[in-house]
């Protein structure tokens, strides 16, 4: 339904890739972002980018990691503030 980048999200400047998808359940919230060799993304490029090392010297495996939240009836704030609280430990004032 629609997609953007949102961050920096924590004290680490991460940012995080944002879509949200229709389910049969109704809308949900995803953030994904990329861990290669120790680094944090969310540009599949650079990720791509940082495995050619890391697969020369068989080190740390490559990872996509995501989380999302259902959205309410009208947005999707509340699952925003929700996954703020899972990846980046902070709590939006409700």
């Amino acid at each position: 339904l629609g997609e953007r980048m949102v961050g920096p999200i924590d004290d680490d400047l991460r940012i995080v890739h944002e879509s949200t998808v229709r389910t049969a359940d109704g809308a949900r919230l995803v953030w994904s972002w990329y861990r290669v060799a120790g680094v944090t993304t969310s540009n599949p490029s650079r990720a791509k980018l940082l495995e050619l090392p890391s697969f020369i010297t068989r080190g740390q495996p490559s990872e996509l990691i995501a989380a999302s939240a259902p959205c309410g009836p009208r947005d999707c704030r509340k699952a925003s503030a929700t996954l703020l609280e899972l990846v980046a430990g902070r709590v939006v004032s409700r």
